[in-house]
C-alpha cells in the first residue's frame, strides 16, 4: 500500500510529478507467483488488482465475464519509467529509494519485493515497525512512510469496508480511520456511497465491481498474494450446526448475504 496522503512521498505531485507512473511501474514489476514461492513456500494463490478473489460473486470481471488477474511485465515497467525523469544509470539504478514500513513477520515479504524491484532500478529499504505500528500508520498521526504491507479481506458481507478504507468522514476531508493510504478522491467517494445505498444485492454487486476497477486504476494498493487457509477439526467434537431458539443474526445488512445450503 502506497502513502498518497499529505505527508507521503506518493502524494499528488510527489516524485517530480511522476508518483502515478512509479506506482504503476512497481505494479507491473511484481510477480505474484514468485512471491508465493519465496514467501509462502507455494502455499498461496494469485489475486487480481481489484483485490477481491475470483470465487466471490462480487469479484470484478472483464467484458467477457472473465476474472482479471494481476499482470506482470518488467519490460513495460521499465519502458514506463523511461518516460519519467528517473532514468536508469550504468549501475542499474534510477535513484529511487523506497522505505517499506512493516512488522517483523513481513520482513521476508519486503525483501522478496526488494529483489523484484531491482529489475526496474528501484531500491527498497525495510523499516521495522514496533508495537505502535497500528497507530503509526494512521493518517491522523501524519505518517511519512512510503509503503506498508497490509493484510485485508474484501468479502461480500463486508462491502462497508470500502467506505472505511477509501473515504472521508462526513462534512470534511479528514480521511477515515482505516484509510491508511490517505486517498481523497471525490469520484470514488460518490461511487462507494451509491454502492452502499443500493437496495438490491445484484445492483450492489454490479456497483461494487465498478468501485473495484476504479480503485485498481488508482494504483494505491497492489495485491501480493492470497494465503491458503487451512482448517483443522476433529469429527469426535463436531456435532453439526445447532439452531438456538431465540437467537438471530447480527442485522438485516448481513441477512441479505445468507444462502440456503443442503
Amino acid at each position: 500500500l502506497f502513502n498518497v496522503g499529505e505527508n507521503g512521498s506518493f502524494r499528488e505531485g510527489g516524485w517530480n510529478g511522476y508518483s502515478k507512473e512509479i506506482r504503476e511501474a512497481i505494479s507491473l514489476c511484481l510477480d505474484q507467483n514468485v512471491l508465493i514461492d519465496e514467501v509462502l513456500h507455494g502455499m498461496g494463490i494469485v489475486v487480481g488488482d481489484c483485490l477481491v478473489q475470483d470465487y466471490y460473486d462480487h469479484a470484478y470481471v472483464d467484458e467477457n465475464g472473465a476474472y482479471v488477474y494481476h499482470k506482470t511485465d518488467v519490460d513495460a515497467a521499465n519502458a514506463l519509467l523511461d518516460t519519467t525523469s528517473y532514468q536508469m544509470d550504468e549501475s542499474g539504478s534510477r535513484g529511487i529509494t523506497l522505505t517499506v514500513f512493516a512488522t517483523p513477520d513481513n520482513e521476508v515479504t519486503v525483501k522478496a519485493i526488494a529483489s523484484q524491484l531491482q529489475k526496474i532500478g528501484i531500491t527498497v529499504v525495510y523499516e521495522q515497525a514496533t508495537s505502535t505500528y497500528a497507530d503509526d500508520i494512521k493518517q491522523q498521526n501524519n505518517p511519512d512512510f512510503d509503503m506498508i504491507v497490509n493484510s485485508v479481506t474484501f468479502t461480500a458481507d463486508k462491502l462497508l469496508m470500502y467506505s472505511a478504507r477509501y473515504s472521508v468522514y462526513p462534512g470534511g476531508n479528514a480521511v477515515r480511520l482505516f484509510n491508511y493510504s490517505g486517498i481523497v478522491d471525490e469520484t470514488l467517494i460518490d461511487m462507494i456511497s451509491e454502492m452502499e445505498l443500493a437496495a438490491d444485492t445484484e445492483e450492489q454487486y454490479a456497483l461494487c465491481r465498478e468501485v473495484q476497477k476504479y480503485i485498481a486504476d488508482l494504483t494505491i494498493e497492489l495485491p501480493l498474494f492470497a494465503e491458503n487457509t487451512i482448517t483443522f477439526y476433529t469429527s469426535q467434537k463436531w456435532n453439526g450446526w445447532v439452531e438456538v431458539e431465540g437467537s438471530s443474526i447480527w442485522n438485516s445488512y448481513s441477512m441479505r448475504y445468507l444462502h440456503k445450503v443442503q
